[in-house]
């Protein structure tokens, strides 16, 4: 009987990765270079822009995911993916939703940097974001040998912060090194800045937000046109300054000798809302703006190879997972290249404090090309993201009823965990009376 409980509680050995194509052994390290905020249609391999010149390096040598999203829309809840490989409305909770009848994250939850602790890894954190810190006393700030938190530093200081972390660190090490810009409000140097057009509304101030996105859709095109304007030039000088970042980290760590048998992650938390839905930031809808992330892994002797199956942060988390023997008993990712490449992509958001007083919760589900969205205020809506993968033109009207029965049977479990949870509102359901 002891023998058997002993088997049962045995971390799994360590796995291969089909996608992944090493030339020697699986690194002993694990970098992860993790970054808030980051719209993926604005990195340059996705934009065809300039702003990123060494993320795009990066990338091109890399196993990299080229139809990668978050589990979310705003941080605490996508990390909860990438730490567990499960999303919070799957493990029956919804993190930090506002509301003190819907239950929230645990304070304890088997994660990647407690797994790579307990099997011998010295694990260590730099971040600027307060989400991730241990002193937030949520699940994801456990687990760490060595922390430097930094709550909103600017990249420079996360980047010196990360330099003098690296010289503690003692192999097999995990270490992870998260930036926020390019958080929200923008105010990257000046170097880094071209000309804005001066604009009637200060978006570092959260009433003058509200303000804007009030007033928006009565906006003449030409003011829409200036304040879009401001901030994509905001939001692209954010970028320069972050790759200019990472790209000093890089060499940092790299004279260093701490490449050489490191295994990198390259990923972004969720992306950025630019008033495509006449909402700023994000935490707010669950469409391919906020959502789409950058993915990638990187070890000197592994193969660099684009896939375009469709994958996820819980994906990431079962990948490193399997290639290290470690346990994550609440997984319901997959390990990369396992999973069918078109398989579907559900999403759940709800959050008090970003909606209103009275709150609506937000599904979303990705098949065969096309979008659901359905918010319990009554509202569904289709794009057909291989047409439209800005996701502008809402077509439900003209859709056929087996397509909008096909992509509900993807959200109905979603649909059924969250009306468990949120018991106390009632979904107003607009088409099957």
């Amino acid at each position: 009987m002891l023998l058997s409980w002993v088997l049962a509680c045995r971390p799994p050995e360590p796995g291969q990765v089909d996608l992944l194509e090493f030339a020697g052994d699986v690194p002993a390290n694990v970098l992860v270079i993790s970054v808030d905020t980051l719209r993926r249609d604005s990195v340059g391999r996705y934009a065809g822009t300039a702003d990123t010149p060494f993320l795009d390096g990066r990338l091109e040598r890399a196993v990299v995911l080229d139809d990668h999203a978050s589990c979310s829309n705003w941080t605490a809840p996508s990390f909860h993916c990438l730490y567990t490989g499960a999303r919070p409305l799957e493990l029956g909770f919804v993190v930090e939703s506002g509301d003190p009848e819907v239950p929230g994250s645990p304070r304890r939850l088997d994660t990647l940097p407690e797994a790579f602790a307990k099997a011998g890894s010295w694990t260590s954190l730099v971040s600027s974001n307060p989400w991730l810190e241990p002193a937030s006393g949520w699940p994801l700030g456990r687990g760490f040998d060595a922390v430097r938190a930094e709550p909103f530093a600017t990249g420079e200081v996360v980047t010196e912060l990360a330099l003098a972390a690296a010289g503690e660190l003692v192999s097999p090490w995990w270490f992870q090194v998260h930036y926020l810009d390019p958080h929200e409000p923008y105010d990257a140097p000046e170097p880094f800045r071209d000309p804005a057009p001066d604009i009637a509304y200060d978006l570092s101030d959260p009433e003058e937000v509200r303000r804007l996105e009030g007033d928006w859709f009565t906006l003449s095109e030409i003011d829409q046109e200036a304040i879009l304007a401001w901030i994509v030039a905001e939001y692209r000088a954010e970028l320069r300054y972050l790759d200019s970042e990472l790209e000093r980290l890089w060499s940092g760590l790299d004279d260093r000798g701490l490449l050489d048998d490191t295994l990198v992650l390259w990923v972004s938390d969720h992306g950025q809302q630019h008033l495509e839905r006449g909402r700023w930031a994000h935490g707010h809808h669950l469409h391919q703006e906020e959502t789409g992330a950058i993915a990638a892994l990187w070890a000197s002797e592994l193969a660099p190879l684009a896939w375009s199956g469709r994958t996820t942060h819980r994906d990431l988390a079962v990948t490193l997972a399997v290639l290290y023997g470690l346990s994550l008993p609440d997984a319901t990712g997959l390990a990369l290249g396992e999973a069918p490449s078109d398989r579907a992509r559900t999403m759940f958001h709800y959050r008090l404090q970003e909606t209103g007083a009275d709150g609506v919760a937000r599904h979303s589900v990705e098949a065969d090309g096309w979008r659901l969205s359905y918010t319990w205020d009554g509202v569904l809506r289709l794009h057909d993201i291989a047409t439209d993968p800005t996701e502008s033109l809402d077509v439900l009207e003209d859709a056929d009823d087996a397509l909008i029965d096909a992509l509900w049977d993807e959200v109905e479990p979603d649909f059924e965990r969250a009306r468990e949870l949120l018991d106390h509102l009632e979904p107003e359901d607009p088409w099957r009376g």
